[in-house]
């Protein structure tokens, strides 16, 4: 993975080590093999995943829109599933971005901290950034990609922001396919919450506290 000339160095830096601890917790990350520079580029040397991403697929593959939604269920499961060290937390990659999001008005701000605050703190392996264009499809199975932004927190956090990307998240191309897809995302949010709700049952209404938080912490995105 080869940056562009204009990205810091302690970038490069920062992704090779998250991402090494990313793979040191869940084989579903690619292995980390070091650092290079190609033509004045610094990159990371990284194992290979051959295989489309399972957003790539799914204008292909309508029918199996259902089928999709539960994997990536499956898959979000297996990384709250686990552990990490070496990341940074949940708690204060939210609070810098919710300090840091330039269109959030500061009562919404201040309710937003405040939530944050109330919040149970936990400690598994979340991606932050899970969304079906970081889900590649391979021989051997699904791997997961871009976990620049992975932490240690709570999973129901990580899942709300998989939910909004999936509710409002827009694509940078609209063509015939993608308006065909936009169409049935329903589905696959759908199939992906009652999967991981089977898998994870949320009996203390964690999600839907999680919800807003993450929501004011996804407009530093702009």
């Amino acid at each position: 993975k080869l940056f562009r000339q204009q990205f810091p160095r302690d970038w490069v830096d920062y992704e090779t080590r998250v991402t090494s601890a990313a793979h040191a917790a869940c084989a579903l990350a690619p292995r980390v093999y070091g650092q290079i520079e190609v033509a004045g580029r610094c990159g990371i040397l990284l194992e290979r995943i051959a295989g489309p991403s399972m957003l790539r697929e799914l204008p292909r593959r309508l029918y199996k829109i259902g089928q999709y939604g539960r994997m990536l269920a499956d898959l979000h499961a297996r990384i709250h599933a686990q552990g990490a060290v070496g990341l940074p937390t949940q708690y204060d990659r939210l609070a810098r971005d919710i300090q840091s999001a330039p269109h959030l008005p500061p009562g919404q701000r201040t309710a937003a901290l405040q939530a944050l605050e109330n919040m149970p703190r936990q400690d598994v392996l979340c991606h932050m950034d899970f969304h079906p264009d970081n889900v590649l499809l391979t021989p051997g199975g699904p791997r997961v990609i871009d976990w620049m932004n992975s932490c240690t927190g709570s999973p129901w956090a990580d899942v709300a922001r998989t939910y909004l990307m999936l509710r409002i998240g827009e694509p940078l191309e609209v063509t015939f396919k993608v308006r065909l897809l936009l169409l049935g995302r329903g589905w696959l949010r759908n199939a992906y919450m009652n999967r991981y709700r089977g898998l994870r049952p949320d009996a203390g209404g964690e999600f839907a506290a999680w919800l807003p938080i993450v929501a004011a912490a996804r407009l530093a995105d702009r």
